[in-house]
């Protein structure tokens, strides 16, 4: 729940189609709404970061939320689809059920659903045809309202998007992905120093459930790969210049529903 305590919809830079927009208008957030991300590939997540942060601050600012001041989990998914492409609870993915596993693109668009998702955001790839189950097509088009499409790297061919960001606690969201030893290590010495964080409470009991998953999953992807080097190189640059932009494209549902998978 740190994200309650990040910047708002003003901390980042948005143009559609190269026109500045005001970042609040861009995903136009309803107090139901909520954040889908497909990932298909090692830390893929984090190419849709900036696209999660304005969700997540959209929806502590959502009028009539108040929900900054409740230290709420924002409603936000991600579905990893083919493996388990490494934990991105430092974005406030929490509790543990809001990322979920899906062995295909089948379970993943029945997840889409189940989760009740309006906005959606698929990892650009080969696109392929996927017969899914009765009506989930239907269903998805019925309820989703915007969908996006992006690139692991966080740059896309032929994008219409920018979202960019100089807010220091938005940028540091993406190296807790990438090394969670750091958070780990202070929430570690959190718990050896303040009584409270190792009584009953519900709040204190959730505290070290997210070290337990975040230990249990800090080796999920291999950090010595590529995947992990190439992230860390752009993230880590971001980090150094205190500033990131993303670009994304928008695109009809149908297109994006061809992208929920890695291609065959």
């Amino acid at each position: 729940m740190h994200t309650s305590q990040q910047g708002g919809t003003d901390a980042f830079e948005v143009t559609a189609r190269g026109q500045a927009l005001p970042a609040a208008d861009l995903l136009g957030w309803d107090k139901g709404d909520r954040l889908g991300v497909v990932v298909t590939a090692p830390f893929g997540g984090l190419g849709a970061g900036l696209l999660v942060g304005l969700a997540t601050a959209a929806y502590f600012d959502v009028a009539g939320g108040e929900r900054r001041g409740r230290n709420l989990y924002p409603e936000i998914y991600l579905i990893h689809v083919g493996g388990r492409w490494g934990s991105h609870a430092s974005f406030d993915f929490w509790p543990e059920r809001k990322e979920i596993f899906a062995g295909n693109a089948v379970e993943a668009l029945r997840a889409i659903n189940a989760q009740g998702i309006t906005h959606l955001a698929v990892p650009a790839g080969e696109p392929h045809e996927v017969t899914h189950g009765f009506r989930e097509p239907e269903i998805a088009a019925d309820r989703i309202r915007q969908s996006y499409l992006y690139h692991p790297s966080g740059q896309l061919a032929d994008a219409d998007v920018t979202i960019a960001t100089r807010d220091a606690g938005v940028l540091w969201n993406f190296d807790g992905v990438l090394r969670p030893e750091i958070w780990l290590d202070a929430m570690r010495d959190d718990v050896e120093t303040d009584a409270t964080k190792r009584d009953t409470s519900a709040e204190s009991v959730d505290f070290r459930r997210v070290i337990a998953c975040m230990e249990a999953r800090a080796d999920e992807v291999d950090r010595g790969s590529d995947a992990w080097r190439d992230a860390y190189a752009w993230v880590s640059r971001a980090q150094t210049d205190g500033f990131l932009a993303q670009a994304y494209a928008r695109l009809p549902l149908e297109r994006a529903l061809l992208q929920l998978d890695r291609a065959r």
